[in-house]
């Protein structure tokens, strides 16, 4: 299947808004000011990596 320059621009239009959505769920961490994922975000804010060592949470 080939996409015509219309398809093309709307494939990059959804890139980009797939790509804006994922960069505004990343949060900073507390402890240490990473820029963290959701998915390594620990309840409390922290990333998985300050969680363990201030937090004593045990991944």
């Amino acid at each position: 299947m080939r996409l015509g320059v219309d398809g093309v621009e709307q494939a990059r239009k959804e890139v980009d808004r797939i790509v804006r959505q994922r960069r505004r769920s990343f949060a900073w961490c507390r402890c240490c000011r990473g820029l963290t994922p959701p998915e390594l975000t620990h309840e409390r804010g922290y990333c998985m990596g300050c969680a363990a060592a201030t937090q004593g949470t045990v991944y």
